[in-house]
């Protein structure tokens, strides 16, 4: 809980230093505001995401959070998203639809139970060489854009991404049924509304 409100502090934070009117926080201003639900940061992520003037690549910080499901603890996640959008563009009145939407993503998840590995008796010390709690990714995004009256667009996207544990599961899987890439393909859904 600690790590959530710490976090929607600092987001908070950053939104309100961009509200000044000084030189100096301008690189701060948030543009816009994304919510997701799926795609390994979270069942619901929500963050501030920053653009390039001419709007070609983005970056975001989305906090996410993973109900009580089988068992399982609830937890919190930070990630980190950079991508880069090409003029791909397709234009039909108010709507416009980019199919090519790509970047990398990384994400850390707090909690006790990923400082440490499950079955440490089981296992030597260096057999897993990754860190449990941190992921790396990369995605796509099929967007499509909405512009609204003022001047602004809200957005919907659907997107894929894998993650190195599935890349890593998929690459060293030796069992009789083989993984496929979609069953290491993560699916989401989400919303990006300009500020």
């Amino acid at each position: 809980m600690r790590h959530i409100i710490i976090t929607i502090l600092s987001l908070l934070s950053l939104h309100l230093i961009a509200q000044e009117d000084s030189i100096t926080s301008k690189p701060f201003k948030v543009d816009q505001i994304q919510i997701q639900y799926g795609g390994y940061i979270g069942m619901l992520s929500i963050g501030p995401y920053w653009q390039s003037k001419k709007k070609k690549t983005s970056i975001g910080v989305n906090l996410g959070y993973v109900p009580n499901l089988n068992n399982s603890k609830a937890h919190t996640m930070v990630s980190f998203k950079a991508a880069y959008t090409p003029n791909w563009d397709i234009d039909i009145k108010k709507v416009t639809i980019n199919p090519l939407h790509i970047g990398i993503a990384g994400s850390y998840t707090f909690g006790k139970q990923f400082n440490k590995y499950q079955d440490e008796e089981y296992y030597p010390d260096d057999y897993y060489w990754w860190h449990t709690a941190l992921r790396f990714g990369l995605f796509h995004q099929l967007q499509s854009s909405l512009e609204l009256n003022n001047q602004k667009s809200i957005h919907l996207y659907f997107e894929s991404s894998m993650w190195d544990i599935n890349y890593f599961s998929y690459s060293a899987n030796n069992n009789k049924e083989p993984l496929t890439l979609w069953d290491i393909t993560t699916l989401a859904l989400g919303v990006k509304y300009d500020l």
